[in-house]
C-alpha cells in the first residue's frame, strides 16, 4: 500500500509506516490512599511514522474504563448533597431514628456512612421501609500521547517477529464518577377490597450520582511487545505498557486520580504502510 512522503532530502523522508488497533485490559500498581484495587479495559489506536532506520515516532490515542473499589468512599468524595441534606433525611424522614442493621436495633445516627451505604439491607424499626445502598464508582481515561519507538526486528531475519521498545509522553483526561445504587422497598397492608388484610411490597431503584471529578494530569509510558507479522501488509501486536502519572505544582486534577500508576497488556491488528 503506497504512502505519502515529506522528503527531506535524497536518501531521508517521514512516510506513515503502520497504524494500530488494539484493545486492552489494565491495572492499577500505585494506588492512592483508600483505595483497594482499580481494574479496567479499553482501546489503542496509534500511527506510526519512520524518521530513522528501525526508529519510528507515533501518536497514540487510548480509552480506558476502570472500575474503582475505595473505603468510604461517599465520605471521601466530600458530597454535599449526601452531607447536608440526603444522610439526614435518611436519618429521620425515611428510615427513622433507629433501625435494624444485621438483625440488631441501632440508631440511625450512630452508623457510620461507611455502613450506611455498605449494602447491608437497613429496616425500619416499624418494617415499613427496607433500603440497600451500594456506592459504585469508575472513571474513564484518555491518555493522548507521543511515544518514540524502537524496532529490533534485525535481531529476527526470519520474518516472523518484529519486537520493539517505546517511551511516552502523555496526557490524561479523566472522568471520575460514583453513584449509589439505590434499592428501596415499602411495606403495606390492603385495607379495602377482596386482598384487604394481605401484605404488598412496593419495590423501585436508581441510581443517584454525585457531581463527577474531572481533570487531566500528566505522565511517561514504557512499553516492549513484538509484532507477529502475518504479511508484508498484517500483523498481530502483544504489547505491555506502563504508565506512571506525575503530579505537577498547581495542577490539583491529580488528587482527584485514584492510581500514581497502572499497567496495561495489549492485543490487536497492526496494517503496515
Amino acid at each position: 500500500m503506497a504512502a505519502s512522503s515529506i522528503a527531506f532530502s535524497q536518501d531521508e523522508s517521514i512516510a506513515l509506516k503502520t497504524l494500530s488497533f488494539e484493545g486492552t485490559g489494565g491495572t492499577a500498581l500505585n494506588l492512592k490512599s483508600s483505595f483497594t484495587s482499580a481494574v479496567g479495559y479499553g482501546g489503542i489506536i496509534e500511527g506510526r511514522v519512520g524518521v530513522r532506520h528501525n526508529f519510528t515516532i507515533g501518536v497514540q490515542v487510548g480509552y480506558e474504563q476502570f472500575s474503582l473499589d475505595q473505603h468510604d468512599p461517599v465520605t471521601a468524595w466530600n458530597w454535599t448533597y449526601w452531607i447536608k441534606y440526603y444522610r439526614p433525611y435518611i436519618n429521620t424522614d425515611w428510615l427513622g431514628d433507629s433501625l435494624y442493621f444485621n438483625g440488631a436495633k441501632v440508631k440511625t445516627s450512630s452508623l457510620s456512612n461507611d455502613q450506611i451505604t455498605s449494602g447491608t439491607p437497613l429496616v425500619r424499626k416499624d418494617s415499613v421501609y427496607q433500603a440497600t445502598l451500594k456506592p459504585v464508582q469508575y472513571i474513564t481515561v484518555i491518555p493522548l500521547g507521543v511515544t518514540f519507538n524502537y524496532d529490533f526486528s534485525d535481531l529476527f531475519p526470519g520474518g516472523e517477529f518484529s519486537p520493539f521498545a517505546s517511551i511516552g509522553l502523555h496526557m490524561f483526561v479523566f472522568d471520575r464518577n460514583l453513584y449509589l445504587d439505590e434499592q428501596w422497598a415499602k411495606r403495606r397492608v390492603a385495607d379495602v377490597g377482596p386482598d384487604s388484610g394481605q401484605m404488598y411490597t412496593f419495590q423501585y431503584g436508581y441510581h443517584n450520582y454525585a457531581p463527577s471529578k474531572k481533570g487531566e494530569t500528566y505522565g511517561i509510558s514504557a512499553r516492549i511487545g513484538t509484532d507477529v507479522n502475518l504479511s508484508d501488509l498484517l500483523a498481530v501486536r502483544v504489547s505491555g505498557e506502563y504508565y506512571s502519572i506525575f503530579s505537577f505544582v498547581g495542577k490539583s486534577a491529580y488528587n482527584d486520580f485514584p492510581m500514581a500508576g497502572y499497567v496495561t497488556l495489549n492485543v490487536g491488528i497492526v496494517i503496515r504502510y
